[in-house]
């Protein structure tokens, strides 16, 4: 885990003022993640547990949850991206037939609600 530092320096001259910010490992790509990613968390939709080794897919790009069910996508493409989700023992989200479920990428870091895949076999919950 990279530690961001940031250094802020005010000069002042006159009515003007600088600002200089520093980052370290930081979203730039020195983290891997690239400039542009999607992160999130897989859960059982049922227990509210993590799902460890999920494959979650923006776009082209895709990554693999770790034991408490984090992912982060690196290098998206900005703009509208389809969004899947796969896990062994549950149902793919969205399920099959489903719409595409899709997002608009930001330039930058992207955090997305936790994405709930229901056990395989069972029904999704029916909306209230």
């Amino acid at each position: 885990m990279h530690r961001c530092d940031m250094f802020i320096r005010f000069a002042a001259l006159g009515a003007s003022l600088a600002l200089a910010v520093g980052l370290c490992g930081c979203g730039g790509g020195g983290d891997g993640l690239g400039r542009t990613h999607v992160s999130g968390r897989v859960l059982d939709a049922d227990s509210g547990g993590a799902i460890a080794g999920a494959t979650v897919s923006v776009g082209a790009s895709s990554a693999t949850s770790d034991e408490i069910g984090a992912y982060a996508v690196p290098r998206c493409t900005p703009g509208t991206q389809s969004v899947r989700c796969t896990a062994t023992g549950y149902e793919a989200f969205p399920a099959a037939g489903a719409p595409p479920f899709e997002i608009v990428v930001q330039e930058g870091p992207n955090t997305l609600q936790p994405i709930l895949l229901v056990p395989a076999g069972q029904q999704p919950p029916a909306e209230p």
